[in-house]
C-alpha cells in the first residue's frame, strides 16, 4: 500500500490541521507494532490521529508536547470494533508500548512510547482513569496482561523516527 509498511502509507499518519503542509513525523516502532496487530487479527486499521503540528498542540486543549507531537504516538480503531478489548489485551504484551489508552464510548486504541513509567488507561467522558481490576472487568479486558512474550520486540533496524514535510 504504501511507503511506511505493507498496509501503512505516510498520509495516514500526517498531521490533518490544513495549515502546516501535511507534516508527518513517526515511529517506525509504531508501525511495527500497528502490522503486528494487522497481521494478528487479520483486520485493517483505520488511523484516527497520528501526528499533530506545533499549531494544532497549540489550539487543543491538554497536554502541550505529548506524544503525538514527536510522532510516538498513534490512535486507532479496528474495522471490527468488537475487536477493540481483544486487541487492547494483545498490545499490553509488547514491551515497547508505555502508554496504553482505550476509549470505548469513542471506539478507539491510543498507543504510545513514552520514556516514563508505563501507564494504562480508560477514557470516560473525555477523561483519563487509571486502568484498574474494576474498569478492566467493566469494559471486558480481562486479568491484567504481563509483558511476557520473551520480551518480544518489534525494533527494526531503521531509524526510529521518520520526518517528512510535504
Amino acid at each position: 500500500m504504501g511507503s511506511l509498511s505493507e498496509h501503512f502509507d505516510n498520509a495516514m499518519f500526517a498531521c490533518k490541521c490544513g495549515k502546516c503542509r501535511q507534516e508527518l513525523k513517526v515511529s517506525l516502532t509504531l508501525v511495527g507494532i500497528l502490522e503486528d496487530v494487522v497481521a494478528k487479527f487479520n483486520q485493517p486499521l483505520i488511523i484516527r490521529r497520528g501526528f499533530v503540528c506545533d499549531q494544532i498542540e497549540l489550539e487543543e486543549p491538554g497536554p502541550k508536547r505529548n506524544y503525538h507531537g514527536i510522532g510516538k504516538a498513534v490512535d486507532f480503531a479496528p474495522q471490527d470494533a468488537q475487536l477493540l478489548p481483544e486487541i487492547f489485551r494483545y498490545l499490553e504484551t509488547f514491551p515497547e508500548i508505555s502508554g496504553l489508552g482505550y476509549d470505548p464510548d469513542s471506539g478507539y486504541i491510543h498507543v504510545d512510547l513514552r520514556e516514563k513509567e508505563p501507564v494504562k488507561w480508560i477514557y470516560q467522558r473525555n477523561l483519563e482513569k487509571e486502568l484498574t481490576a474494576e474498569l478492566r472487568a467493566h469494559y471486558g479486558l480481562g486479568a491484567d496482561v504481563a509483558a511476557d512474550r520473551c520480551r518480544k520486540s518489534v525494533s527494526l533496524e531503521m531509524p526510529l523516527e521518520v520526518k517528512l514535510e510535504g
